[in-house]
């Protein structure tokens, strides 16, 4: 079972929704990661595209100085966005991000 499956029980619960808006404010890429993942497997395809764009834009502003293309592409894959999915992974691979050994 996967950490994300508890969660959607609770998609439409304040709780999350609060959880949500705080983690979009932050700095930290693994939020945006978990939350545009979370968000693909619920369908939600605009918030996860919000969840892309914030880990885009924690990159560009110089707040990260490097996303592994595998943080993009679990976002793609959850979005069943072949395309996405297999550029994200080039990426990874020719950033030689160690995410891929471990999975």
């Amino acid at each position: 079972m996967s950490f994300l499956e508890p969660i959607a029980v609770y998609a439409g619960s304040s709780v999350l929704r609060q959880t949500y808006k705080v983690l979009l404010e932050t700095e930290y890429m693994p939020a945006a990661l978990a939350l545009g993942q979370l968000e693909a497997k619920l369908g939600n395809r605009q918030k996860s595209e919000l969840a892309l764009d914030k880990l885009n834009d924690l990159y560009v502003r110089g707040s990260m100085f490097y996303i592994p293309g595998h943080a993009r592409e679990l976002i793609f894959a959850g979005l069943n966005d072949i395309d996405g999915c297999l550029n994200s992974l080039e990426e990874a691979y020719a950033q030689r991000c160690d995410w891929l050994i471990r999975c």
